[in-house]
């Protein structure tokens, strides 16, 4: 279960079927009829991978309450964060993001802090700031994956309806940046890429042979070649069976 609501070292290794299932169902399953298929597969992805459990609600409810108390509405940034950072592997702008993720999550998860507009005029001008600024790393990873990954998911859980044209456009070119990932997809309800997507994931559940990603005949899980990876890629390929 992807859970990024309290600091980037909760982040798990599910990034890549987790970025393909929100690229087919990121900004048009919002359009659709709450008894629509994509929906449900909407809901599916706010629930498993990006709202927190009952046991973890009251921490990510206090931590939004403490990212809110602490950004600064003039420039819309965090005082703490270092913004000028470039390290490959600690980098603060990102920070930035988690923390709108945290606040989205709080907003928007069930049980949550629905009713607080200062919460949702928190998330919206951090937001904003991000898109401006446009923060870039020379470790291509936070640009290619780890940034498309947040933003999209603070989509998924704010929904277009709440908000602006800007802020959604801003998004998708964002996601764009992953281009080896991103299929046909646009703002509409576009059922043939979501049935494309499942079709794919679907034909991976089969044994494969030791020079194929996925699982072996030992029940273990290949990823990067043969490396034994089924505690994070193959964890993240279950999760999506759940979707």
């Amino acid at each position: 279960m992807v859970k990024y609501h309290l600091d980037h070292n909760s982040f798990s290794l599910q990034v890549l079927l987790i970025l393909f299932c929100m690229s087919s169902v990121l900004t048009f399953a919002t359009t659709a009829p709450v008894s629509d298929d994509l929906s449900v597969v909407r809901e599916n992805v706010r629930k498993i991978m990006l709202w927190p459990s009952p046991e973890q609600l009251s921490d990510v409810l206090a931590q939004a309450k403490a990212n809110l108390s602490t950004l600064d509405f003039d420039t819309c940034q965090w005082p703490d964060l270092n913004y000028t950072t470039h390290g490959p592997e600690n980098w603060d702008p990102v920070l930035h993001m988690f923390r709108i993720a945290t606040m989205t999550a709080a907003y928007t998860v069930p049980g949550g802090l629905s009713s607080d507009m200062k919460l949702l005029l928190g998330i919206h001008c951090a937001l904003k700031v991000w898109i401006e600024q446009d923060w870039q790393n020379p470790n291509w990873w936070w640009n290619y994956i780890q940034d498309p990954l947040i933003a999209t998911g603070i989509m998924m859980m704010l929904g277009v309806e709440r908000m602006t044209t800007y802020e959604i456009e801003a998004i998708v070119k964002m996601s764009h940046r992953a281009n080896w990932w991103i299929k046909d997809w646009e703002a509409t309800s576009n059922y043939s890429a979501v049935s494309q997507a499942f079709e794919l994931m679907w034909n991976t559940v089969q044994i494969q042979n030791l020079t194929t990603i996925g699982i072996q005949t030992d029940w273990s899980y290949h990823f990067h070649g043969s490396q034994l990876l089924p505690a994070a890629y193959g964890d993240a390929w279950l999760t999506m069976g759940s979707v």
